[in-house]
């Protein structure tokens, strides 16, 4: 299967990436949400244009709505699915428009925007040098791009226990391509000045059903197989004190 392929299955509706949320929403360690954090941390200015990239759900926008000034937002997704949901969440923010966007190929003009955001999106990209080639294009000369991602160590006890249920499930994150190990190397092939912050958090998760539901999200498993991962599920909390940790690695790139 493609990545294009792999990324239609996972990203045609937002129900696998509203799963993925939940968690992250109910059991994070930092009781600074991470939206939260990353509109703190950008710190947009009060007008210009901005552009982002792979918003899925529209979550940013809908958590902030009431912080976005004299914006001018361009909300794009390659998936109709996420834009459906993310046009019924934010349709009566007047500032946004939407289109479904290959981040390869920005129908924009040169020097368009003023910032340009890709949460959580750019490890989705198969040519991310063309991509990158794009949104600096696209970018005005004093603009400012905020890439987010994750480390390789990102909820790698996930991935261990998917393999404990099913040895023969891929567990290789998409992410690889474009972590915060390696993403300031490639983008500094585009960006003069890039600088790395971290945001310090992890999970504690007190539930069996949503470690489940997450699996369910990213593995194709039979019911027998999200069996075991409740029973394995339910020995790790019984084994800590009724909690399950995850290891979060999450943070920010920001470029100029």
């Amino acid at each position: 299967m493609t990545m294009r392929q792999q990324l239609a299955k996972q990203y045609g509706s937002s129900n696998n990436l509203q799963a993925r949320i939940a968690i992250h929403e109910r059991f994070s360690t930092n009781q600074q949400d991470w939206v939260d954090w990353l509109w703190e941390t950008m710190q947009l200015p009060k007008q210009g244009r901005v552009l982002e990239l792979g918003g899925g759900t529209g979550r940013l926008w809908h958590e902030q709505r009431n912080h976005l000034g004299q914006l001018q937002i361009s909300f794009s997704d390659h998936s109709l699915g996420m834009l459906h949901t993310a046009k019924a969440q934010l349709s009566a923010l007047g500032q946004l428009n939407f289109s479904q966007i290959d981040a390869h190929y920005l129908p924009f003009a040169a020097g368009s925007f003023d910032v340009i955001i890709a949460n959580h999106m750019l490890y989705h990209v198969a040519d991310q040098a063309l991509a990158l080639a794009e949104i600096r294009r696209v970018l005005k000369p004093n603009g400012t791009f905020f890439a987010a991602t994750n480390g390789k160590q990102h909820i790698h006890e996930i991935k261990e226990l998917i393999q404990a249920v099913d040895p023969s499930a891929d567990v290789t994150p998409f992410s690889l391509s474009f972590t915060l190990e390696n993403g300031a190397e490639l983008l500094q092939t585009q960006f003069a000045q890039v600088e790395r912050i971290d945001f310090d958090n992890n999970l504690a998760v007190t539930e069996i059903e949503p470690i489940v539901e997450y699996v369910r999200s990213t593995q194709r498993l039979s019911e027998e197989s999200l069996e075991l991962c409740r029973e394995l599920v339910s020995e790790q909390l019984a084994a800590n004190q009724g909690v399950f940790p995850i290891q979060k690695a999450v943070g920010l790139f920001v470029c100029r």
